[in-house]
Parts: structure tokens; sequence; C-alpha cells
């Protein structure tokens, strides 16, 4: 039977990294079925459009949502075409040459979802470079929740993007260039996480609760130990569940859970932004 994949490519801004995206899939040895491009863009300010116009076979996808919510592209682009399979994909990554006839492969009926390692190419000098790596990496087996780049059936997306489960694989997926990360980078990152995010996650409510909290602390001082005890849950109890899901050693998973409770806070602004826009 032959499975077709739609590759749907987003980026904003990414004139620079873009055309060897789209020539990276292409390049991918694969002879289950036929690779179809599509480009959702982001509100570019740069050539974005036009090098995604100009190249062969690549589809431009509109969107009619917030150009700023990560999770509406997706929505958009999958919705674009008509494969049995999509391909998530940043603009800034290049897809390995063998990852479709691998993950093809690997991708049994009872998966609804697949993804693969990630091999980072840029700085590594601080401390938020470091987490943005392990923000990004793939542990084999059943993930807690699917990044940027993965490979879905489209029977799943239809279900709902933000409910689609994944199972990581040890095959390698994609190299992406990373860019210097700092504050504000990481705080980006988490936004557009908490926009993908399901209002009904844990995470969510959890960001919920602590953000109530802190704001009622005037008046419920009581309630500040409360807030705290969400926020620094991940220092204080879960530095297992890190080494277990990420492959951290217990150092490591320390100097992580700092920033993994205060984490919910811009993820909690992000799920409210992503509502809020959809509601207009």
């Amino acid at each position: 039977m032959s499975l077709d994949i739609d590759v749907v490519v987003v980026g904003r801004d990414c004139s620079e990294t873009l055309r060897a995206c789209l020539e990276s899939v292409l390049a991918n040895q694969y002879t289950r079925g036929e690779l179809r491009l599509f480009y959702v863009d982001r509100a570019s300010s740069d050539d974005s459009v036009e090098i995604a116009r100009a190249f062969p076979g690549c589809s431009l996808v509109e969107m009619l949502c917030n150009p700023l919510d990560l999770a509406c592209a997706h929505d958009a682009g999958w919705k674009a075409g008509g494969g049995a399979l999509v391909q998530f994909l940043n603009a800034d990554a290049l897809l390995h040459p063998e990852w479709f006839q691998v993950a093809t492969k690997e991708l049994t009926p009872q998966m609804a979802a697949v993804a693969g390692q990630v091999e980072f190419m840029g700085p590594e000098g601080s401390y938020w470079d470091w987490v943005a790596r392990v923000d990004e990496q793939v542990t084999p087996g059943p993930l807690p929740h699917l990044g940027h780049t993965f490979l879905a059936r489209r029977t799943a997306l239809a279900q709902g993007l933000s409910r689609v489960q994944g199972v990581g694989l040890s095959a390698p997926m994609a190299k992406v260039q990373l860019e210097p990360q700092g504050f504000g980078s990481w705080w980006r990152r988490n936004l557009a996480l908490g926009r993908g995010m399901s209002i009904s996650g844990e995470i969510f409510w959890r960001g919920l609760t602590s953000c109530v909290l802190l704001l009622l602390t005037p008046i419920f001082w009581p309630f500040f130990f409360g807030a705290l005890f969400f926020l620094f849950y991940p220092r204080i109890f879960g530095l297992h569940k890190l080494e277990r899901e990420l492959g951290l050693s217990h150092h490591d998973a320390a100097r992580y859970s700092w920033q993994r409770g205060f984490a919910v806070i811009p993820q909690l602004f992000g799920a409210i932004r992503s509502l809020v826009s959809r509601r207009r």
C-alpha cells in the first residue's frame, strides 16, 4: 500500500535556511510513496515566501489565523494536503536522508506519531543553550509531548493535534541549527509550547493554579507556599522522573529542573493567548 507523505515546513524570516531545508526533504531515500511539500509562512519580513513559491513542487499555504500561533500553522499545513502521513519540520532543520524509510517501517498501526533523534549544530556554552538542547531531545519510547518535528498519521491529526501521542525512536531524524540562546528565547519557546498545548493538559492546569495562587498572595499569604510548591515541584520531587524521561544524570536533572517549574508561567500565557485568538 502506498504511503504518501505531506511534508509541512513552517518558518518565519528563514530565507537563509529554507532552501536547504526543502532540498533535504527531496533528498530523502523514500520508496513507499510520494513526497509533497507544503510551506506555511508565519508573517516573514524577508524573502522566505518568494523562495518557497519558486521552489519546484512546493505549495504555499496561507494562514488564516494568528501567525505567531505555531499550532495554528501546523493545523493549516496538514489540512492543505491529503497524504496518509504528515511530517512537520521547522525551516531551520535538515531532514536525515533515511528518516522516512526508517520511520515508516517503525510506525505500527497502534502508533499515532513517531519522532527521531535531532542533532544540534551551534553554540552550547551557556546554561540556556544547554536547556534548549535538552528541551528538544527525544528519548526512545512513549513521549510526554511532541516537539516541532515529528511524523504523524493524518487520521490521528484529525482527532486534534494537541491529543496526538508519539513514540520516540533511536533513528536520526534531523539536524537543527541552534542559535545562541538566552532567557528571552527560553521565554518565547515556552510561549510557543503553551500555544500548542491542550487546555486540559497537566502543565496548563498546574501553571494556572500556580499563577492564581501567586496573584492571591497579598490577600491569602498562606497560599504563597502552595504556589511555591507547584513552581518548585520538579526540583523537589521530579528529579528521578527527569532522569528517566530525558536520560539525564542526577546532576544534570537538578540543573534542568530549576527552569522546568517556572516554564509553566510562559506556557500558561501562550495557551491563554492561543485560546483568545481562536475565539475571535
